[in-house]
């Protein structure tokens, strides 16, 4: 908690870090200019990102008033907006590594021509090359089905302890994964039944109850995705 606390504080870091992701960004991805001249550890300057928050957009949507949404945003197609989101999110985990860490529909903007705007850089993660690709393996056998080797490639993102029963585990951590494969194959179960965060939620519990560790940015990962 220090630690994170005291990184959301330094405004050079957290400018560093929008700079960074920034120069990384996909097409359709805004992030805003730094300005460093008027930027200091306690201050944080940045350009005027125009556009609409994901939760506002949202909670028109969910009411039905999509002409409100017209208004806002003219030209907005919300679900190309949505695929330029997803699209670059998934950048920033599996292409470049360093992701905006705090990604709550108030922290991203739709804009009128359907990119998408962040901000808010104080948490953010980074992976390496090799915990992108076993995140990627964890995922890709999961979508197709492969149990074993799903868990395989998620066990080599946690640290066992003198504590783990390793085999405990094993056992209820692929029942995890079994039923959430089973859940997304199925078209007529409930989409709060097929959602990620539920069984990712789940699997960090089986991965406490049973006495593993994972690193703060892997954590991170699955907190954002």
């Amino acid at each position: 908690f220090s630690k994170w606390t005291i990184r959301e504080l330094n405004f050079l870091l957290e400018g560093r870090t929008a700079e960074a992701l920034r120069n990384s960004a996909t097409p359709n991805e805004v992030v805003p200019k730094i300005y460093w001249e008027l930027t200091t550890p306690r201050l944080l300057t940045m350009e005027f990102l125009e556009g609409v928050s994901l939760s506002k957009i949202a909670d028109l949507v969910e009411t039905g008033r999509m002409d409100e949404v017209r208004t806002l945003l003219p030209n907005l197609d919300v679900a190309q907006g949505c695929r330029n989101l997803a699209n670059a999110i998934l950048h920033q985990f599996f292409v470049v590594g360093l992701f905006q860490g705090d990604p709550h529909p108030g922290n991203i903007f739709l804009r009128n021509d359907n990119s998408v705007g962040f901000v808010d850089f104080g948490i953010f993660g980074e992976l390496s090359d090799y915990e992108r690709q076993i995140l990627a393996a964890h995922i890709e056998n999961i979508a197709t089905g492969n149990i074993d080797a799903s868990f395989h490639y998620y066990a080599k993102l946690c640290f066992p302890s003198d504590d783990t029963d390793f085999k405990k585990f094993e056992v209820e951590a692929k029942s995890v994964l079994r039923r959430w494969y089973l859940a997304s194959k199925n078209p007529d179960t409930p989409i709060r039944d097929r959602h990620m965060g539920k069984y990712s939620g789940e699997m960090l519990r089986v991965t406490r109850r049973n006495q593993l560790q994972m690193s703060i940015d892997t954590l991170l990962f699955w907190r954002s995705l």
